[in-house]
């Protein structure tokens, strides 16, 4: 740590023990021992921000990479679901002319046999 909080604690402890505080020292030494772990500094407080600036860079990158993912599976499923829907076309456009042939041949052979009996 760079610049730290700078703290009497003997002036503290006697200022404490002439407001009538017993066992001003110890309150004096428990006091300075919190402000040594709670008090940051302007370097430990930029260090701490960059730290979670890059914390949440990384993990927006994460994010990034998890969508890129995604949207490519999507687009795979797309390509492999549109392939699947003009196979089924092609099957039905086949059937029914199929169908249409059979229906034609049915019309042409009933129209013979017809006109063989109206003879």
């Amino acid at each position: 740590m760079a610049n730290k909080l700078l703290f009497d604690t003997l002036q503290y402890a006697t200022l404490l023990t002439d407001g009538g505080i017993e066992k001003g020292d110890i309150h004096s030494r428990s006091l300075s021992m919190i402000l040594d772990e709670n008090i940051y500094d302007k370097w430990e407080v930029n260090n701490m921000f960059e730290e979670a600036l890059r914390r949440v860079d990384e993990s927006l990158r994460r994010v990034d990479e998890n969508r890129d993912r995604s949207e490519a599976r999507l687009e795979e499923e797309r390509l492999k679901l549109e392939n699947r829907i003009e196979k089924s076309f092609n099957r039905m456009t086949i059937l029914l002319g199929a169908w249409i042939t059979a229906a034609a041949a049915f019309v042409t052979v009933f129209i013979t046999v017809l006109h063989y009996f109206i003879r």
